[in-house]
């Protein structure tokens, strides 16, 4: 499947490889709304940061809402067993200047297996994922309005992905903030 958006699909690849270095040099973090934060690219310029600033007056080119595991579970051949993954999250997009408004993506910190899929469950709504490398995404807006619509509505949420060497790994997001978050990150970037 061709990516929907390659520049923003890059662009997220590039804010997410170093999420915690991230709030600290090339993005903004604007708020926290217990377990999503909400982030804007590029930032404001202070005296810590000019490179790629903007001016204050300015909208932000990007900004988005994102979220880690709060558990990680593995499986192989049924069976649970011991691994690890790198930086997990969950990321809703919004870029104006190509029409982007709450784009789902999602990397497990690992790479997954070539033509897998990603189950993500909602409640009692569940959903396909097509990825690449260590990236998932929904197919199409239409599916990304319907995932921001069940994680509104929902408690928590399962990706649940297959990774190149086979191993099941289930990760659980936790849909406690989620709203503020988005609605920030949409406003920034309205």
């Amino acid at each position: 499947m061709k990516l929907r958006t390659t520049g923003a699909v890059l662009a997220l690849v590039t804010m997410a490889a170093a999420w915690p270095a991230l709030a600290q040099e090339t993005v903004n973090k604007v708020s926290e709304a217990d377990d999503w934060t909400t982030f804007e690219y590029p930032p404001v310029c202070t005296a810590s940061v000019t490179s790629g600033c903007r001016a204050s007056s300015d909208k932000p080119q990007e900004c988005f809402a994102g979220s880690q595991p709060v558990s990680t579970q593995f499986f192989k051949n049924g069976s649970s067993v011991q691994a690890s993954t790198g930086q997990a999250e969950v990321l809703i997009l919004y870029r104006p200047s190509e029409g982007i408004v709450g784009q789902v993506s999602f990397t497990g910190g690992y790479a997954f297996g070539d033509g897998s899929k990603v189950r993500l469950e909602i409640g009692t709504n569940t959903f396909e994922l097509f990825t690449q490398g260590e990236w998932a995404w929904a197919s199409s807006a239409d599916q990304d309005a319907a995932i921001v619509a069940a994680m509104r509505r929902g408690a928590d949420g399962t990706m649940t992905g297959t990774s190149s060497r086979g191993t099941t790994v289930v990760q659980k997001f936790s849909l406690k903030g989620f709203t503020a978050s988005v609605d920030e990150a949409q406003r920034r970037c309205n």
